[in-house]
């Protein structure tokens, strides 16, 4: 298994913090994050800024329906604000309630922006910040991540929160030993790796033993991913897109084993033994990971 990305590392964190009150790992912040009234709402949001005539998409928003704030967050491993990192920050900033009332379903809302960097670019987020949105530190934090063998730490660096009790968990800090991945297990930047096609195919398995031999696409994508009823509708588009290339591509190479049975919405039907389809499966996804490695050197 490769080694978790940044981005797969946070967002499995950020969702235990407002989701996760039986993770052990989180619940030391979780559970006061949930008494704050916060629910996770949604993994990438796209929505439309009236102020700025953008979309805007995050990496994730929470809600809380006690104090009315949302937090819409950000994370980037840029060593210093590119253009279009800047871009996004402004576009953070420029969101009004109205932009984003309907996907938490609160007409009262406050609205923040968390930002997270790798711990090596800090220093270069302070200084872009301080000197381009001082005026605006009131509703961002800049935090720092680093995450190595001792451990993942979130580290508060600037900014303010309009909720001070959320404001008061991250400027403690966060300190985690461990991260859960059992929220979402694939980084979806790169619906491409060896192990998103290895988790598809043992889907379609154990459908196999289970006896349901005819499955729809959202079907096997919403197995294979988990969290889907949180994942934005662009980004579940994208990987119902992606799983259905996989089946399509098995179902190429195996046409006795694996057929389309219906066209749109794309549903495919099993038609051979688990001992067969076992073994091809085997072969197929063997054949991938020896495709990928070509790729990589």
């Amino acid at each position: 298994m490769e080694s978790p990305s940044f981005s797969l590392k946070l967002i499995n964190i950020f969702i235990g913090l407002f989701y996760g009150v039986k993770n052990k790992f989180l619940k030391e912040y979780s559970s006061e994050i949930v008494r704050l009234g916060y629910k996770f709402i949604e993994v990438e949001p796209k929505f439309y800024s009236s102020l700025s005539n953008n979309s805007v998409n995050p990496e994730a928003i929470s809600h809380s329906y006690t104090s009315h704030q949302t937090l819409q967050v950000e994370w980037t491993e840029e060593n210093r604000p590119s253009e279009r990192k800047q871009q996004q920050i402004r576009k953070y900033l420029n969101v009004q309630p109205e932009d984003i009332s309907d996907i938490v379903s609160d007409s009262s809302v406050c609205i923040n922006t968390w930002l997270i960097v790798a711990e090596q670019s800090r220093a270069n987020f302070s200084d872009y910040l301080k000197e381009h949105n001082e005026d605006d530190l009131s509703k961002l934090s800049l935090c720092s991540f680093a995450s190595n063998d001792n451990g993942n730490n979130i580290d508060f660096v600037l900014g303010s929160f309009q909720d001070d009790g959320f404001l008061k968990v991250i400027k403690e800090g966060i300190s985690l030993k461990r991260i859960s991945y059992d929220y979402v297990k694939y980084d979806f930047n790169n619906l491409q790796s060896i192990e998103i096609i290895e988790r598809v195919i043992g889907q379609i398995l154990q459908y196999q033993v289970q006896g349901n031999l005819e499955f729809s696409v959202e079907a096997l994508a919403a197995g294979s991913f988990g969290f889907w009823d949180f994942l934005s509708m662009e980004k579940r588009s994208s990987i119902r897109k992606r799983v259905n290339e996989i089946v399509k591509e098995f179902s190429k190479k195996n046409p006795k084993l694996i057929a389309r049975a219906i066209e749109n919405p794309p549903v495919w039907r099993i038609t051979s033994s688990a001992l067969s389809l076992g073994n091809q499966s085997a072969k197929f996804i063997e054949l991938k990971m020896g495709e990928q490695s070509e790729v990589d050197s």
